[in-house]
């Protein structure tokens, strides 16, 4: 399985076993059959501060087709949980005290893009579909790719965009 962990607005993709050019969508896939490494360990969310989190969140519903679960205020800041394939993104403003450095942005390297910065850099969703289709209602809504559509190193087709708040989602074709 694959699970994302994340901290502030960028995540590092953690997998259950080795990475492979196999699996149901040719991109990632645990030892099958031997269980998971921890299994008292399940994904629970993603958790972005945000300068706007409405309108955060408004994105994620717009772009992706993402879900707002709820809507609320945790430690005098707005708290948002949107759900997109499964996971739970959350999302909240700056609590009272906090003074959030902003984020590197994403820049092109030779064969691969980076924060250029210590921690996580990035997470990142299968596309069951034509990507290639997706990226284009995309682009017509004005979503930025930094990284526009390639051919990834298993084979498969992905690119990354721009979300709010300095946060870059990798997007891989199944």
């Amino acid at each position: 399985m694959c699970s994302v962990i994340a901290s502030l607005a960028v995540v590092v993709v953690i997998t259950a076993g080795a990475w492979q050019d196999t699996g149901p969508c040719g991109r990632w896939a645990s030892d099958r059959g031997k269980g998971m490494s921890n299994p008292v360990f399940k994904f629970d969310h993603v958790h972005i501060i945000s300068q706007d989190p409405h309108a955060s969140a408004r994105w994620y519903v717009e772009m992706l087709g993402a879900r707002i679960a709820r809507d609320t205020v945790a430690r005098g800041a707005p708290q948002i949980f949107v759900e997109l394939g499964g996971m739970t993104i959350l999302i909240r403003g700056k609590r009272p005290g906090e003074d959030p450095a902003p984020t590197r942005p994403i820049r092109p390297y030779t064969d691969f893009s980076s924060h250029n910065g210590w921690g996580t850099d990035h997470f990142g969703f299968l596309y069951e579909g034509d990507l290639t289709a997706f990226c284009a209602e995309l682009r017509a809504k004005g979503v930025h790719f930094p990284v526009e559509l390639k051919e990834g190193v298993g084979g498969s087709l992905l690119c990354y965009v721009a979300a709010p708040d300095g946060v870059s989602i990798e997007i891989m074709q199944c």
